[in-house]
């Protein structure tokens, strides 16, 4: 069974249950690589926006979406359903925002995916604002706090952006 090691906890590796790891993580080296030289491109760079919303976030591709989803997260999701990545205001003035892709899983988790190629000044500050945006963007006047779900923003980059070298981080909001 493939196994990462857990930021969080260095002494304990994850665990991913997706049967299929393996392959699914040959296909994603694939898929996110340059060919070599001398090979032809023969399909469009996953890592171009059009391409990854293509391969991801269309509902013809959900079992993709899925696998990705269950490989790269501590969770085990069974269904999920694809979301507009469009983050509309719910207040005039606010400032009009898009993810790649968007999805509910089976639970009610929103999960938000971002493909990055290069980092731009503000970067980080945008990850916590579509993220913040997408959790607030659930309720309306008069509902409760209590039926507030978790967002998950899971971000896939082409560049170091903590300077740490490792592969994974994962950050929480905890008390």
């Amino acid at each position: 069974m493939e196994q990462l090691h857990n930021i969080t906890q260095p002494n304990k590796p994850y665990n991913f249950n997706h049967k299929n790891f393996k392959e699914l993580k040959e296909k994603l080296v694939k898929l996110f690589s340059y060919p070599t030289q001398g090979e032809k491109m023969r399909f469009l760079d996953i890592k171009t926006d059009y391409a990854f919303k293509k391969v991801f976030g269309s509902e013809n591709s959900k079992d993709i979406l899925l696998s990705l989803l269950n490989a790269l997260l501590e969770y085990n999701i069974v269904d999920l359903t694809i979301q507009d990545p469009y983050n509309v205001p719910k207040l005039a003035g606010m400032k009009d925002t898009a993810v790649d892709v968007k999805a509910t899983l089976d639970d009610n988790t929103s999960v938000i995916v971002e493909m990055q190629i290069f980092n731009h000044d503000g970067f980080e500050s945008r990850i916590l604002y579509n993220t913040a945006k997408n959790y607030a963007n659930q309720l309306d006047k008069g509902n409760d706090y209590t039926l507030l779900n978790p967002v998950i923003a899971l971000t896939i980059v082409n560049f170091d952006m903590f300077k740490s070298g490792k592969v994974k981080s994962i950050f929480k909001l905890l008390e």
